[in-house]
């Protein structure tokens, strides 16, 4: 197996961006809300999709993107058949901790635009990184999974030999949020990982399923004096959020969980379709008055769109579906969680203790909602164990002959 990487410029044809444009442009939406007075209730609303119709088509440049991708160096490397896209963004500080950030669904590596820069070259006497940033297989310009039955253990297994046998880094650290926290979970197990931060950490409590069972079961009135009588009015509050959500906007979950090419060829070939079924999550599970930009969702669904791997991406919840039943992994590892406010599956503090927590404003995609508070509370984290960490150790640095890769 040779472990190689290689440099890679991302640049897509022309005739394939204006293609795009020219189907975003051209998609035709009902004149008016299918039902009188619908909202977010029903799902994306007929008044935001136009409104991202219009700027897709008329104010977002897709070379302004690519351009801003591009000034970070881009490799691949091919590892158990699959080839890894990363971006690996050395710092010039001593002492640099190396860091890998994963993202999830409906994310990208884009997903971390906003924090390489502070990580990597923080203010004057802050804790810098080694940025190493991945798309999952089956994501972005990374090749899907080789075989099925792919799961997170497969992935959290290459992922840990990029970092230390390609890149060869001897100790280091993950970062990750949606199935990223999950990926960054099962890195723990491998030996050059010595600590973990995530940005949704999902634990339990022996009497959870009690607890649902009231919850579904009992009167509304029965159900919530017994959470308020166990719980903090906070704690009530997150719990009632996050039940809200899987009884509300967990539709996608199910589908990409039994049928996920039903959905994912019925898109293929649609960027507004994809932005349809991508953008309501950019919508019901952010922090509206965070960071996320116009321009970091068209962004986004471009490199969904333009990559060609929306319907890969959504094999993720058909390979683990079967996880979601097992018993969280056990984490012996030194772990930080920051629970953003407006994120779900935010967890009460008591079911995750002693692990060092953190909050923040912010949702579902901290990296692009509230980048300043994900840098801080990693910074934060990774800077209390730093004892953990030989950063002396050099990296690969592949020689450079960038190179575009065309799609």
């Amino acid at each position: 197996m040779s472990l190689e990487p290689v440099p890679f410029k991302v640049e897509f044809p022309n005739e394939r961006v204006e293609r795009m444009r020219h189907k975003v442009q051209d998609f035709e939406l009902p004149d008016t809300e299918v039902v009188p007075g619908a909202n977010w209730d029903y799902g994306v609303t007929i008044e935001w999709a136009k409104k991202l119709q219009d700027y897709w088509t008329n104010s977002f440049d897709w070379k302004v993107a690519e351009a801003r991708i591009n000034k970070w160096p881009h490799f691949k490397v091919d590892i158990e058949s699959v080839s890894v896209h990363f971006i690996h963004q050395r710092s010039s500080h001593e002492n640099a901790i190396p860091l890998m950030l994963i993202h999830g669904w409906p994310g990208s590596f884009y997903e971390f635009h906003k924090v390489i820069e502070p990580l990597t070259n923080p203010p004057a006497g802050e804790q810098a990184f080694h940025v190493v940033v991945p798309s999952l297989p089956g994501f972005g310009f990374s090749s899907n999974p080789p075989r099925k039955g792919w799961s997170v253990k497969d992935t959290a297994r290459i992922f840990d030999i990029l970092m230390s046998q390609v890149l060869k880094y001897e100790a280091y650290g993950v970062q990750g949020g949606d199935w990223g926290s999950i990926i960054s979970t099962y890195m723990t197990f491998h030996d050059s990982l010595k600590a973990a931060h995530l940005n949704m950490c999902v634990s339990t409590s022996p009497y959870i399923p009690l607890l649902l069972a009231a919850h579904f079961i009992l009167p509304s009135s029965w159900s919530q004096g017994l959470f308020k009588w166990l719980y903090t009015p906070a704690e009530y509050h997150d719990f009632a959020e996050t039940i809200n959500f899987l009884k509300t906007g967990y539709g996608y979950y199910h589908e990409q969980a039994t049928q996920p090419m039903t959905i994912g060829y019925a898109l293929n070939d649609s960027p507004m379709g994809i932005a349809m079924w991508i953008g309501e999550k950019y919508h019901a599970i952010i922090d509206k008055e965070g960071e996320l930009t116009e321009d970091d969702l068209c962004t986004t669904l471009s490199l969904y769109y333009l990559t060609k791997t929306f319907a890969s991406s959504t094999v993720i919840y058909y390979e683990n579906f079967n996880l979601m039943s097992e018993k969280p992994a056990r984490i012996t590892k030194p772990l930080g969680v920051t629970q953003f406010q407006k994120d779900v599956f935010v967890m009460p503090r008591r079911w995750v203790w002693p692990i060092t927590i953190g909050t923040d404003k912010g949702g579902h995609f901290a990296g692009v909602e509230n980048p300043e508070g994900l840098v801080q509370d990693v910074r934060e984290f990774f800077t209390s164990q730093k004892d953990q960490f030989d950063s002396n150790i050099p990296a690969y640095l592949p020689e450079d002959k960038t190179s575009p890769v065309r799609l």
